[in-house]
């Protein structure tokens, strides 16, 4: 009763922390982990961290990493971004890192096992917190973006890789050369299956779950089911579990976001973020106390000078020993800290390689950089910085009251159709001329291939618009709702939303700029085609 009492205080208490942590531009995380701080022996000590609930919140980490295989990471756009000497880059500054902070640690009279596991939290990247900044500074999809993205996302690969490892054999009653080849081994042929699994298999069985069972939480309880199958058997062979998720989530990107299955998809991610993934991060602070300041101050300097100046100049002087361009963006993004070196924090304390005044500086130092990396991210990528939210109640009323009188069919405009055999060249003198702000290409029997923006189409100026057509994640039909459209689709992660009639052929394109140009005419009735014909005949 005591748990169930504390699980409820924690969840009303990190939703109520996030959403002050929102309208003061912060991240949600933010909010979370204070929650546990407050409840936990910290604070007000009404709430202490527990097996049973420790097993209930690490549910959430993985929740996690999934939705961040499916929503954030772009694997087309890294691989069509990332370079060898990134990849080389990212695994020499990591393993650099961890020699460096190990020899250091050593010294200090750390033990072996200590000294290894501190080396790691201080050398894996935090890729999820650089997609979070990236894609509120709407820079994830640049070229820029993609490959900051992609130089965290394989460090952080790796890390995650050596976490696991290190677990097992830490665990393990006698070390020697063929236990790790064995445990490498294990590894290598887990990532082969998991990763056939998830192209082969899985898309197959959601489907028939989709097309045969009638249960209403059919889809979403065998999403769920997979996700903890697959990271169960990757920490059974000693593969951190979030890596298993996050494979999953990648794997089932594309095929989930698709129409059969987005309503199932959404009821997940809203469980996920409403319910589990909070629940993890405010069980973090559970473990946090003050004892750091009170036991030796050196342990606590040396952890921040790990963490902090360490990294950053490894990283930096590696990218510029390798001639890469934009070292220092590169660099910066090893200071983003706050999600998976958590996770990996408190596996470790739960498996005794930290101790807990360790532990808790290392929460408090993750913290404090979870809130300067969107503030170092504006001023070294040169943006502004982004408005926080202090809108007055009234306008959020007056906005959804307004946009939820609108249909799609309101505000599209009619799409611009390139043939597939044009160059991208040819493609964006078309749409210069129609006024048009992205191409849907078409084939010779007039089948419709995909999308091209007018940025990619510029970056592919000779290439044949065939080649860059690009499946839409997000699909909408004409009479749908247009404000429950935009809470379900941001333009950041997708700059145009097709919509299409009954048969599934695309009718029209809706633009952040179309909205606006809907709103501006004050014409709330009409399809696109019938608007952009007055248009031509008033001659706007």
């Amino acid at each position: 009763m005591e748990e169930l009492l504390g699980i409820a205080l924690l969840i009303i208490l990190s939703k109520m922390l996030e959403e002050y942590s929102l309208r003061r531009g912060l991240p949600p995380l933010v909010g979370w982990s204070l929650a546990g701080i407050i409840l936990g022996p910290a604070v007000m000590d009404v709430l202490r961290s527990s097996p049973s609930l420790d097993f209930l919140t690490s549910i959430g980490v993985y929740i996690f990493f999934f939705i961040l295989g499916i929503e954030e990471i772009d694997v087309e756009g890294i691989l069509a971004n990332i370079r060898l000497k990134h990849v080389l880059a990212s695994l020499i500054s990591f393993t650099l890192t961890t020699l460096t902070v190990f020899t250091f640690f050593t010294l200090l009279g750390f033990s072996l096992a200590k000294s290894l596991a501190v080396a790691v939290l201080a050398a894996i990247p935090t890729s999820s917190v650089v997609a979070k900044v990236l894609s509120d500074l709407k820079m994830l999809k640049s070229n820029l973006g993609l490959t900051l993205f992609s130089y965290t996302l394989t460090g952080e690969v790796a890390g995650l890789i050596v976490v696991g490892a290190l677990l097992e054999i830490g665990g393990a009653s006698a070390v020697t050369a063929r236990s790790i080849m064995f445990q490498l081994g294990q590894i290598f042929l887990y990532f082969v299956l998991a990763g056939l699994a998830g192209i082969y298999v899985v898309p197959k069985i959601v489907k028939a779950v989709r097309l045969y069972m009638a249960s209403r939480g059919a889809l979403v309880g065998i999403i769920f089911g997979l996700l903890l199958l697959i990271v169960g058997v990757g920490e059974s062979v000693g593969v951190h579990g979030v890596v298993g998720a996050l494979i999953l989530g990648l794997v089932l990107s594309d095929f989930l976001v698709e129409s059969g299955s987005r309503e199932a998809l959404g009821t997940f991610i809203q469980i996920g973020n409403g319910f589990f993934i909070p629940l993890f991060f405010a069980s973090i602070g559970l473990n946090f106390t003050w004892d750091f300041l009170k036991e030796n101050p050196l342990d606590t300097l040396a952890l921040v000078v790990a963490l902090v100046p360490v990294r950053l100049l490894v990283h930096f002087a590696v990218a510029k020993a390798l001639k890469l361009k934009c070292s220092w963006e590169i660099a910066s993004t090893t200071l983003a800290r706050g999600s998976v070196d958590l996770a990996v924090l408190a596996t470790f304390l739960y498996n005794g390689l930290i101790s807990g005044a360790l532990y808790s500086s290392a929460v408090a130092i993750s913290l404090v950089m979870l809130l300067l990396y969107p503030v170092i991210a504006r001023e070294t990528y040169g943006l502004e910085k982004a408005e926080t939210i202090e809108a007055p109640p009234i306008l959020p009323v007056l906005v959804k009251y307004l946009l939820g009188r609108m249909r799609i069919r309101d505000v599209m405009e009619p799409p611009v159709r390139v043939d597939a055999e044009l160059t991208a060249r040819e493609a964006l003198k078309i749409l210069s001329e129609k006024g048009g702000e992205v191409a849907l290409i078409t084939d010779s029997e007039g089948k419709e291939l995909g999308f091209a923006t007018m940025r990619k189409l510029a970056n592919n100026l000779e290439e044949k618009v065939k080649y860059l057509a690009e499946k839409p994640r997000h699909i909408v039909k004409q009479n749908d709702n247009l404000f429950l459209v935009l809470e379900e689709v941001p333009f950041a992660a997708q700059s145009y939303i097709p919509a299409v009639d009954e048969e599934g052929k695309v009718v029209g394109i809706v633009t952040q700029s179309t909205i606006l140009k809907a709103l501006t005419r004050g014409s709330t009735t009409g399809t696109g085609e019938e608007s952009a014909a007055k248009r031509e005949t008033e001659g706007v």
